[in-house]
């Protein structure tokens, strides 16, 4: 697991290389013609929070704090996911994958980069 790196995509994105790559849902759906390797259950946020945001009920920071909230709520059985995917992947690159594209100037707004802060933060 040492050459392991995580990256986070969009299912839009173009990948080089997918096959050498472990393909891990952290969005609600995916693409019907995108296949994954494994879905992170754990790390998915709850529809009302994207619901919320996609409304305009509350805005990326209320968005993020909410999120990170629940990060940490339950920390303990995403990091035992987190565990099983690492070593499910052997030594490919792990890609987080939402349906959320790089916005105008590569400004990154997403729950997955929230995710993978968390995973570097708290991975043992």
């Amino acid at each position: 697991m040492i050459n392991m790196k995580v990256k986070t995509a969009s299912y839009f994105d173009n990948f080089k290389n997918k096959n050498n790559c472990y393909l891990v849902q952290v969005s609600n759906s995916k693409p019907k013609w995108f296949n994954i390797d494994r879905i992170f259950k754990s790390a998915i946020p709850k529809w009302e929070l994207i619901d919320n945001y996609k409304k305009g009920i509350i805005n990326q920071i209320e968005y993020s704090k909410s999120y990170i909230d629940y990060l940490k709520k339950y920390k303990n059985r995403i990091l035992k996911e987190w565990q099983e995917i690492k070593k499910e992947a052997k030594n490919k690159d792990i890609i987080l994958l939402c349906w959320e594209k790089d916005t105008l100037n590569n400004i990154k707004f997403c729950h997955r980069y929230l995710l993978h802060s968390f995973l570097h933060l708290y991975d043992s």
